[in-house]
């Protein structure tokens, strides 16, 4: 071991919960710098993942010969894909939300780990749920004024609807809605209500009908009216992408982050289980990253079957293998490697100042001390990216970003101080 690492050094501990916080409310930036790059967020992730398993490996041998636990693998996987979520959060709804929304979102799991799963006791349960009410108060104004609309009429007009017709020249027919057959394209009205921020995003071009609707038939990617049986996999990917649902790319965002949120909190229960085994948390290390580098590889092998199955009947022909190889994720690496590099090593460090500072400080002050990463996100989206113009949201954001600060340490008190060194996790 390069040193002791004492677990009662209440610096060491405050000085990797900062280094913990810093870098992972940083992470994300290097990924956002990729958002005018179309690449598929699994490429980013198998980026990342393989960033951290050189890196972790490299510093895991500088303390011990590491041990393999099978429960790196279940943690190596909710990591993966709640990762990959994460991923698609930062470029759909912005740093400052997303990891603002997913940091929030880990530490309620975490707790409600430890009070319904390990039976971890609270001081007074009544002054528990008030600090989940806070926490939830501050989550809830953060998302709200992190939106990039949050001022003026934008989102008036966000909620306005249009009819939107089939055929141009046709009359109204929105007394009686009509089944739109997408197979002949027959000549049917429909009435559709869909936002027009998502219609806008298509009015490339002259859309309009004679008497001023929009055409629907001018949207395939709203309707599949138009898509050929040529098109199957983009239109499947097309259905799987928006999930029949009008949530727009921000909403979309913040379910991923909460998703990721789920997911990372639940990463670290195997550890819970290592630890009683005898394992350290170095080992643990070695076992989540070898873990993470294995889901990649099974989430790859998944997207390679489902090509196959989406645009053949016969998926195991070598021609449709071969196209399916052809149509895999281009992997940029001319135009991502340094910064995905950059997301790697910041995600490695942030992953060992938050168990460096748990094993110094315990579960409640270490964990929440690392959940300040959302202000260090918050203020990479405002000042770097600008994600949030208006002053007024600024300073509301701010107001609930520290609401949700107070609600962490809060939650965190009202744990009961750890007796000895195994009740840490």
């Amino acid at each position: 071991m390069l040193f002791p690492l004492d677990k009662g050094n209440d610096a060491f501990g405050f000085l990797a919960a900062f280094v913990g916080s810093l870098c992972y409310g940083s992470y994300g930036v290097p990924i956002k710098a990729t958002q005018s790059i179309e690449v598929h967020p699994l490429v980013l992730q198998s980026y990342k993942s393989l960033v951290v398993l050189v890196a972790s490996l490299s510093v895991v041998r500088l303390f011990e010969e590491p041990s393999w636990t099978p429960y790196g693998l279940l943690a190596g996987l909710l990591e993966v894909v709640g990762g990959t979520a994460g991923i698609v959060a930062i470029r759909k709804a912005g740093i400052a939300t997303a990891i603002g929304t997913w940091a929030s979102v880990m530490i309620v799991v975490n707790f409600v780990w430890g009070i319904l799963i390990f039976h971890e006791p609270v001081r007074s349960m009544s002054s528990t749920c008030g600090a989940f009410t806070m926490l939830g108060m501050g989550l809830i104004g953060m998302t709200k004024f992190s939106s990039p609309n949050n001022s003026g009429n934008e989102i008036k007009d966000e909620m306005e609807v249009i009819r939107l017709m089939k055929s141009p020249g046709k009359e109204d027919t929105s007394q009686k809605d009509e089944e739109f057959d997408r197979e002949t394209g027959n000549n049917m009205s429909v009435k559709r209500l869909i936002p027009r921020k998502r219609v806008e995003e298509y009015e490339d071009g002259d859309n309009s009908s004679e008497n001023g609707d929009t055409r629907i038939d001018e949207y395939p990617e709203l309707t599949g009216a138009s898509i050929t049986s040529n098109d199957k996999g983009e239109r499947i990917k097309w259905r799987i992408q928006h999930l029949r649902t009008n949530l727009t790319d921000r909403e979309f965002g913040i379910a991923c982050a909460m998703f990721n949120g789920i997911l990372g909190a639940s990463a670290m229960v195997p550890l819970h289980y290592t630890k009683n085994q005898g394992f350290s948390e170095f080992s643990y290390i070695f076992s989540f990253v070898i873990g993470a580098c294995i889901a990649n590889l099974l989430l790859w092998a998944v997207h390679f079957i489902f090509h196959c199955c989406c645009h053949s009947n016969n998926p195991f022909r070598l021609e449709v293998i071969k196209n399916a190889y052809k149509a895999m994720p281009h992997w940029h690496m001319q135009e991502l490697w340094f910064k995905l590099l950059v997301a790697g090593l910041l995600l490695t460090m942030g992953m060992f100042g938050s168990v460096l500072a748990i094993s110094s400080l315990g579960q409640a002050v270490g964990n929440s001390l690392i959940q300040s990463k959302m202000l260090v996100s918050g203020l990479w989206g405002i000042c770097c990216f600008q994600e949030i113009k208006d002053q007024r949201a600024i300073t509301s954001w701010f107001l609930s970003a520290t609401l949700s600060v107070v609600g962490i340490l809060w939650l965190s008190f009202e744990r009961q101080a750890v007796t000895s060194l195994e009740d840490i996790l």
